[in-house]
């Protein structure tokens, strides 16, 4: 299940939106013999893949306050996405919107604030489905963003002031727990912080989303383990097909025709 904001989806300003990363990584996975079935309630976005469905939510936030009220996949829409599809693996990439908000001055938002919900709704993830496999990446680099604000989500940098570690001290912690998690270290730096990787700001163009999916597939490969050893981990899904989608395994529901998003957010 891929899990996130419009990034996720594979919102595409200059070309047509035909799955972002998704598209790229389900060509490496089938290339290197991996079989699996992404699953969610969306399939919007997605024009052209023989597996389209996702969880990607145009504008969402981790969790919204009230001070820039939007949609947030914290509680009902993670929640209800694992309790219908039951994934084996979730890849999460969620974080932009806050920080773009945190920068935005909004109050309740702030690059601290959106680690600490990260954890939050990892904690909602894992009381859903307690033996499911979350691979987190951090987010892209997009220019709209600081690119210490990026650094210090995805990597625990400083220089922005002080920092509880990021993403992969978040990541330790519920390691630690011992919940099968694992961190898709690279992102901020998958592609360059140009106007022709983000023709908007925002979003990656083709070249870019190409370049995040060498990067979750590296992470799931090195997570995951061999062809052999996902498709033992997958197996209860085995009957399903394609047109009822495990990574992600749903048929399509109410929200597979949501709105597009606007032009201020991912």
């Amino acid at each position: 299940m891929a899990l996130g904001d419009s990034i996720t989806a594979g919102v595409n300003v200059v070309a047509p939106a035909d799955g972002g990363y998704r598209r790229k990584l389900s060509a490496l996975l089938t290339a290197h013999d991996y079989h699996v079935v992404f699953v969610g309630s969306r399939n919007d976005f997605s024009a052209g893949l023989a597996q389209p469905w996702h969880e990607g939510w145009p504008g969402y936030v981790i969790k919204a306050y009230p001070s820039a009220p939007i949609g947030q996949l914290s509680g009902q829409i993670a929640a209800g996405a694992i309790s219908m599809d039951k994934p084996d693996v979730i890849l999460l990439m969620i974080g932009t919107n806050d920080l773009l908000r945190a920068q935005a001055g909004y109050a309740g938002y702030s690059e601290p604030a959106a680690e600490r919900n990260m954890g939050a709704l990892l904690n909602e993830i894992f009381a859903a489905k307690p033996d499911v496999r979350v691979i987190v990446a951090g987010i892209v680099d997009s220019p709209r963003l600081t690119q210490c604000s990026v650094d210090q989500f995805d990597t625990g940098s400083s220089l922005c002031g002080p920092s509880a570690g990021g993403l992969p001290a978040l990541v330790k912690r519920f390691q630690a727990r011992g919940k099968s998690i694992w961190l898709a270290s690279g992102m901020n730096r998958a592609l360059p912080r140009t106007a022709a990787y983000f023709p908007d700001g925002l979003h990656p163009d083709d070249a870019g989303y190409d370049a995040m999916a060498q990067v979750w597939f590296r992470a799931f490969q090195s997570s995951l383990g061999s062809p052999a050893q996902v498709a033992a981990l997958t197996a209860h899904h085995a009957a399903q097909t394609t047109a009822q989608p495990a990574i992600a395994n749903a048929a399509a529901s109410l929200h597979a025709n949501a709105a597009q998003p606007n032009s201020k957010s991912h």
